[in-house]
Order: structure tokens, then C-alpha cells, then sequence
């Protein structure tokens, strides 16, 4: 009898166990179900291109490396002797600097030595950071991991206090201009060399260490990023316009912890497939995007297109406007909201041309093409991506107009001391083209715009309304370039973001490459004659276009005659479509362009001497052909078709 009261007992209790898991099991369907009519959106995982299209549920392997290995964008020459670096870097350090202590150190250890009456014979027996940091400056022997954590130590040592946030709060005279740069651009390449190049987690190299976090070390390293808080993911919001449903990248086996500690190194593994991204405002340029979608369906676009943005950028209306372009001109458009990333501190600084660099590193792709919204390609934008110059660094942009805009001494001082000292060439193995000390003769292209901006002040060299770059080789060249930009000394020094474009990846020691031929002016090019003596051929042009052999490539500003708001008074002004029958370059040492004021607005001219006459060819005319000109003229009438694409932001 005991035992069949035993057994009743058990079964009663095994009864209200499944009976509260049932309950509880209920409960929590219930409140996910609450939840996703809450949102009345489903999340999908984000996979622009699976691995099995025919599978719905194939997921991408976030962790595969990039297509092209990072060796062949290796184009930097690396100094072979002590006495190249010596003779190449000439930045002198700055207390607080992390080599500064490193360097104390040997110096103190390579005195021990003498002393001992040792000579420069190597530190035997327990190793500590005296005998590791002797032994690495004699030999580089040394493990990564061991060089970082004494490059962290050091880092916290010498200023325990160090932010990269004095960039964007700014300098209070030049002397801490001067030397905060050289300490911030530094760290960047410490970074470089020890979570990106070199692969190393944060929080491996900072294991131990009770006095700081890999949170912490990061947000002072980019302050612009987020610290989440817990149950927060460092991630963009993703929308996929053809069905409104928000993507995710989180997937089962995704460690939250790890990406937010890591966050670049994460976002770098994550990137995959090749795209065009885009930022703009609706209201300047909203109306421009929705005509450069029809262009880019008259080319048979696959590409998908992310446009980055931020909370209250779009309207609710304007999204809608573009989900419907996007179904009728058969383009895959994702709106890539980075809010969530941000520091909301420092959000304020995230405006105008800056959103292009944040764009450049908060997009999913491995490659993308940037296109800003007025631009107008004559190729398919895949073809961009196979180009030689592209192939060969991972990295193009063109040539800007040549102006007679100039930058000070002190900008281009300050620009000198982000250059790296010798200790830095020697500990990490830095190594960057060109220096002041270098006895620079431009004869390539990216020469001949950093001698044009170091030595003769030029202020626009590049362009950047189209760029193609390999952003999961050159992350820290982009990374750099955003600081850069955000230092409120160098912004004043430039006019927008262009020029960041390739003293990021310059600074960074990276490779780059930029197109040869000048940059262009479109329309009706004009012979000059003085009486019956031929003068030169001349052409005005708002507008400016960048040429492929003999071919237009792409143009900037739409294709109208003029842009409204660009400083005229263009009321009462008939803005008719744009039609041209050729192209002028002019030489960029004979022939700058000169800038003028029209009715409508500002405008370019400038001159070139054709081949044949009885003066010394400068410059080059391309004249069109009827085939081009009218594959040209067609592509400008499909632009100004108004149909049901304009739009105005309310």
C-alpha cells in the first residue's frame, strides 16, 4: 500500500511539472507572438547573395575571407635597412606617445647592458618588458600579441586619460594640432597592426588587465562608436525595399559579445558580395536619385544598391516613393540605417559630406562603387569593378578639377606630422610611400596629387562623386580617412571629404590608385580664332566629367544646364537638358580651369590646342561621333523624363 502512495506522489508530481512547463511554454508563444505583431515586420537573416539560392534557409559563412588576397594590394615598398628609415621618416616623437615609452625602456635596458660591460649582446634568461622590448628593437623578435599588449600598456602609461575624441572637439593652437594628430594617427595604425592586420581580438591582447576593458579601449580608440549597453548589438538597422521586412545578420552561432568588443574586425568578416552604396538628402537630391535609377535600368543594373541613413533622414513618405521606383526601374534597393552604432554624444558630427566616409564603412558589402545621387555613369557600373587600375590596389577614384585653391602652411604641416616617426617604421614595420624627406618626381598620378597638395598647396586633387574600393582590405585606409575628416583642423583645411579618400589609405600605408586623365568638361566645345588664326578651343561647364581612353565615362551633377542652389540666381532661368557633342581636358600645369559666375549659378571654363594647328598641342578635345552623340543625347532625354519620378520632400 506505501508503495502504491509512493508511486501516486511521483506521478502527481510529475503531473504539475509538465503541467508548468506547458503554462510557461504557452506564456513565452504568447509574448513572442505579441511581440512580432508589435512589429509587425519578420526578420530575415541578411543575405544579399546565399550560398545556395535555391535553399531558403543557406546561410552565409560570415567568417570566409575576402575573394582577393590582402598580399597583392601590398604596393607600399617596405625600407630594407635602418638607414632608409632613418632617412625617410624624420617625425620627431611627442611625449605621451606609445613609442616614446617603448624607447625609454630600451634605452634604459641597452644602459643595463653597457654597464654589465655586455655590448649588444641579447637579454637572457626571465623575460620581462625590458629584455622583450630590447630583444624587439634589435631583432623583431617577438610575438604580436607580446608587441601589443607592451603597445596598450604604453598607450594607457603615458596618458591615461588618451581619447581620440580631442579630433573632434578640436586643437587650441597649432603646437596641439601638431602633436595630438601625430598621437591619434599613431593609434590608428597600432590598431591596424594589432586587431585588423593583424588579427589579433581585443580582449585576448588585454586579458589580465584590471585597469581596462575592450569597450573602453575601443570607444576612446573610435569614440564615434556606441558602448552598448547589455542586450544591445553593434548592427544597422537593414530594410529590403521591395518587401519592407528589416534583415538581420544575427544567426545562431553569433557571438554578440565578441563583434561588439571587436567591432571592425567583426563588421569586416561580415561584409560580403559587391554593391553600390549612396547618402544624400532627399530634398537636395532626392530627385536626382530617382532619375539615376532609370539610367541604371537602361544599363541592366544587377548590382544591389544600399543607401546608408540615419533616424529621420527619410520621411515616411519619401521611403515609399522610393520602394516604388525601385519595383517599376527593377533595382535591389536596402535602406542601411547606422543609428544604432553611433555614439549619441558625437551624432552631431555625422552631417553633410562626412556621411560619405560613414557610408564607405557602414555598408555589408566586401566591394562596393559609391555613387553620389547626381552622378550619371555611361558604363554599367560592373564594369567599374574590373578595371586594371581597380584590380591592381582595391582601391579608385579620378582626378578633380584643377582650381587655383590653395591650403596653408599649417595644414600641410599638420599633415606632415601624421606621418610616422622612424620608431614606428622600425617597432611596426610602417611603412607609407612617400614622405617630405622624399625626393618625390611626380611622374604616376597619385604622385602627382601628393606632391600637388604637400608642396604646391593644391586643395582639390580628387574626386569622388564615383569611387571603387575593396573595403575588406581597405578598411584601415577608410577608417582613417573618417578620422581625418573629422579632426576639425584638417576639415577647415579641405573643402568636404575628397581628399580624405586617399590620404586615409595614405597614411594607413595602403595603396591606392587614381586615374591618370584629367578631369573633363562637357557640351559644345568652341574654336577661337583671332581673325583667321586659330587661337585654342575653349568650353564652359558646370558640370564635371571623367573620361575612359576616349570615351565619356561618367558625370557629376545631373544632366540639366544648370543646379538649382548653386550660388545664382537661377529664377526665371529655363534649366534645360544637358546636350553635348564633346569633351575638353585641359593640360593641368598649362591650362587650369577658371572659375566663373553665370546667371544661373557657378560655372568652369577652360581651354585646350587641338592637334594640327601650328601651335604645341596642350590638353586634348574629344569630338563625338553620330553613334556616340547619340547613345549621349538618348541617355540625357531619359534622365529629364519626368513621368512620375519627381519628388518633393515634404
Amino acid at each position: 500500500m506505501v508503495v502504491i502512495v509512493g508511486g501516486r506522489r511521483n506521478a502527481l508530481r510529475v503531473l504539475f511539472f509538465v503541467s508548468a512547463a506547458l503554462v510557461l511554454v504557452t506564456l513565452v508563444r504568447v509574448h513572442s507572438d505579441a511581440r512580432s505583431r508589435n512589429n509587425n515586420k519578420v526578420k530575415h537573416k541578411f543575405k544579399l547573395a546565399p550560398v545556395d539560392p535555391a535553399s531558403p534557409d543557406a546561410t552565409y559563412n560570415y567568417a570566409s575571407q575576402s575573394s582577393k588576397p590582402a598580399a597583392i594590394y601590398k604596393a607600399v615598398p617596405k625600407p630594407e635597412t635602418r638607414a632608409e628609415i632613418k632617412d625617410k621618416y624624420k617625425r620627431p616623437l611627442f611625449p605621451n606617445s606609445p613609442f616614446t615609452y617603448v624607447m625609454d625602456i630600451y634605452h634604459k635596458a641597452a644602459a643595463e647592458l653597457k654597464d654589465k660591460k655586455q655590448g649588444i649582446s641579447l637579454f637572457k634568461g626571465k623575460a620581462n618588458d625590458k629584455s622583450k622590448i630590447f630583444n624587439w628593437w634589435e631583432t623583431g623578435d617577438l610575438d604580436r600579441v607580446e608587441k601589443c599588449k607592451i603597445l596598450l600598456d604604453a598607450l594607457y602609461h603615458e596618458d591615461p586619460e588618451w581619447s581620440n575624441q580631442v579630433f573632434l572637439t578640436g586643437f587650441k593652437n597649432d603646437g596641439d594640432t601638431f602633436k595630438y594628430s601625430a598621437l591619434g594617427t599613431e593609434r590608428f595604425r597600432i590598431y591596424d597592426y594589432c586587431f585588423l592586420s593583424g588579427g589579433l581580438d581585443i580582449g585576448d591582447v588585454l586579458k589580465g588587465s584590471k585597469k581596462y576593458d575592450a569597450l573602453d579601449f575601443q570607444h576612446r580608440m573610435f569614440p564615434y562608436l556606441k558602448v552598448p549597453k547589455l542586450g544591445e548589438v553593434l548592427l544597422p538597422k537593414i530594410t529590403d525595399l521591395s518587401t519592407m521586412a528589416e534583415l538581420s545578420f544575427i544567426t545562431s552561432d553569433f557571438d554578440s559579445k565578441r563583434h561588439n568588443e571587436n567591432f571592425w574586425k567583426s563588421w569586416r568578416e561580415m561584409s560580403d558580395g559587391k554593391g553600390i552604396i549612396t547618402t544624400f538628402n532627399p530634398k537636395a537630391h532626392g530627385d536626382y536619385f530617382l532619375r539615376q535609377l532609370k539610367i541604371l535600368q537602361y544599363q541592366k543594373n544587377t548590382l544591389p544598391i544600399q543607401i546608408l541613413v540615419r533616424d529621420g533622414d527619410f520621411s515616411d513618405s519619401f521611403v515609399r516613393k522610393l520602394a516604388d521606383a525601385a519595383r517599376r526601374t527593377n533595382q535591389k534597393i536596402y535602406l542601411v540605417n547606422y543609428t544604432a552604432i553611433l555614439d549619441k554624444s558625437n551624432m552631431g558630427e555625422f552631417k553633410s559630406y562626412i556621411n560619405k566616409l560613414a557610408a564607405n564603412l557602414f555598408n555589408t558589402f566586401e566591394e562596393f562603387i559609391l555613387l553620389d545621387a547626381d552622378a550619371v555613369p555611361y558604363f554599367p557600373l560592373e564594369s567599374y569593378l574590373e578595371l586594371p587600375d581597380y584590380q591592381k590596389t582595391g582601391m579608385y577614384m579620378f582626378r578633380d578639377r584643377i582650381l587655383d585653391h590653395r591650403i596653408d602652411d599649417a595644414c600641410t604641416t599638420t599633415l606632415e606630422h601624421l606621418e610616422p616617426s622612424m620608431e614606428e617604421a622600425v617597432l611596426l614595420g610602417t611603412s607609407i610611400m612617400y614622405t617630405v624627406s622624399s625626393n618625390v618626381v611626380p611622374t604616376t598620378p597619385e604622385e602627382k596629387v601628393y606632391v600637388g597638395m604637400v608642396r604646391e598647396h593644391i586643395r582639390e586633387n580628387v574626386e569622388t562623386g564615383l569611387v571603387v574600393v575593396d573595403k575588406k582590405n581597405k578598411l584601415p585606409g577608410l577608417l582613417m580617412a573618417l578620422a581625418l575628416n573629422l579632426s576639425k583642423k584638417l576639415n577647415a583645411c579641405m573643402y568636404g571629404e575628397k581628399e580624405f579618400y586617399w590620404l586615409g589609405p595614405y597614411f594607413s600605408g595602403m595603396s591606392y590608385s587614381i586615374e591618370a586623365k584629367g578631369a573633363a568638361l562637357t557640351g559644345f566645345p568652341e574654336k577661337m580664332y583671332d581673325g583667321f588664326q586659330y587661337v585654342n578651343t575653349k568650353l564652359c561647364d558646370f558640370h564635371i566629367a571623367h573620361v575612359r581612353g576616349k570615351e565619356l565615362s561618367w558625370i557629376n551633377g545631373g544632366l540639366r544646364e544648370f543646379k538649382p542652389g548653386s550660388g545664382g540666381q537661377d529664377e526665371g532661368y529655363e534649366n534645360k537638358p544637358w546636350r553635348m557633342n564633346g569633351l575638353l581636358i585641359p593640360d593641368e600645369k598649362l591650362n587650369e580651369w577658371v572659375q566663373t559666375k553665370a546667371g544661373f549659378g557657378l560655372t568652369y571654363c577652360a581651354t585646350a590646342i587641338e592637334v594640327g594647328s601650328d601651335q604645341s598641342p596642350s590638353g586634348e578635345v574629344i569630338w563625338f561621333d553620330e553613334k556616340t552623340y547619340n547613345k549621349i543625347n538618348d541617355i540625357s532625354k531619359l534622365w529629364n523624363e519626368d513621368g512620375d519620378l519627381t519628388f518633393e520632400d515634404k
